[in-house]
């Protein structure tokens, strides 16, 4: 009895951990922001939820693997360490990725280098990385409207999404 509770408790949890994942990557996608932005927010429902259901349900679990004396059998540590890898990783990932921060505004670029690791451009404090076709469009002490994403972690540097001339 408590087997299949736990069996069914694994499962449920294990599909709301991966299906939350997915959405959350999906979420991500600019050109699913610029579609529908109803669609981008609903998205987000699944990790909002997992965020509320997955430590209860890992509670459960363990209540029905300790009944059904599932740990003690060593055939089930795989298994197990599966399950628990999985919820591990993907917290970590979600950790990562909650320090990402999107900003946009008007910004003057100070300058522009490029080294072995790729392009960048020097916007205020920070030092944004981008490709070679936006780092060509730019010219040193213009104005333009930028978006670009940073993580709290590391408020130095970022990543261009786009730039556009302001007139």
């Amino acid at each position: 009895m408590f087997t299949k509770r736990r069996k069914m408790i694994a499962r449920i949890m294990l599909c709301l951990l991966y299906i939350s994942f997915f959405t959350y990557l999906l979420s991500d996608i600019q050109a699913i922001t610029n579609w529908n932005y109803a669609v981008h927010e609903m998205l987000y429902m699944p990790v909002t939820i997992s965020m509320i259901l997955v430590p209860i349900l890992v509670g459960v679990w363990i209540y029905y693997a300790f009944k059904s004396r599932y740990l003690n059998e060593s055939k089930n540590y795989l298994a197990t360490s599966l399950v628990i890898a999985s919820i591990i990783l993907i917290g970590i990932f979600f950790n990562y990725e909650s320090q990402k921060v999107t900003s946009s505004g008007l910004a003057e670029v100070e300058y522009k280098t490029h080294d072995e690791k790729g392009y960048l451009i020097q916007i205020g404090d920070k030092s944004l990385r981008c490709d070679e076709e936006m780092y060509d469009t730019v010219a040193v002490h213009s104005r333009y409207t930028v978006v670009y994403t940073w993580y709290k972690s590391n408020p130095y540097e970022g990543k261009l999404i786009s730039i556009e001339k302001n007139n």
